[in-house]
């Protein structure tokens, strides 16, 4: 998923917007190129092909010299450290339960320093979107899930992953709107009632 254009970004603000006019509810949408450096992976990885770099030297009787074999096991480590910073490579090295986790437990921690941060007193929900793990969220507090039926955010989490494909920018305007519909309906904005904050944060 490539960065948000600014065009893009003012489509997605102006929904919020919108959103904020029509509900006492907060929505904060956050994107994340990825949620973790996964630094220890590609030095595993790496690790273990300098470790068994030197089994078809010596078995084939390739290189005599140890400083030549030990330069190719440094080369080797260097390499695959190297490829694997390379993100579609990394992804395919680290298994998905792992990938989901690191995703899962960074949009707990984004929703609960958002809870922190104020008063939410009319709910408020999270849709987080995670470029690097492929994993799309939605979060919201016990106000709105009072409210809202069962089901409802696993349907708009599935419309997403259905038409990523075709833009990250129209995926993401279509579940903030498919959110913001039903924060209308179970959560209006009281008369006299300040419209809420929009929120879109990038990482």
């Amino acid at each position: 998923m490539a960065r948000l254009t600014e065009p893009e970004k003012q489509r997605i603000r102006a929904a919020l917007s919108g959103i904020a006019a029509r509900t006492g509810a907060e929505l904060l949408v956050v994107t994340a190129r990825a949620c973790d450096r996964y630094a220890f992976p590609p030095l595993l990885a790496a690790t273990l092909v300098a470790l068994l770099a030197p089994l078809p030297i010596w078995w084939f009787a390739l290189i005599d010299d140890p400083l030549t074999a030990y330069a190719v096991q440094l080369g080797a480590f260097i390499a695959v450290a190297g490829l694997l910073q390379w993100p579609p490579l990394l992804r395919l090295i680290l298994p998905h339960h792992i990938r989901r986790a690191h995703a899962h437990r960074l949009a707990h921690d984004l929703f609960h320093r958002f809870m922190m941060a104020g008063a939410r007193k009319n709910g408020a929900v999270l849709l987080f979107v995670a470029d690097f793990e492929r994993h799309v969220e939605v979060l919201a507090d016990h106000r709105v899930h009072g409210e809202v039926a069962d089901g409802t955010w696993a349907r708009i989490v599935a419309a997403f992953t259905a038409e990523i494909g075709s833009g990250a920018a129209g995926a993401i305007l279509a579940a903030v709107e498919a959110i913001g519909a039903e924060l209308t309906r179970h959560l209006p904005r009281a008369e006299g009632e300040p419209p809420a904050h929009e929120h879109l944060i990038e990482l």
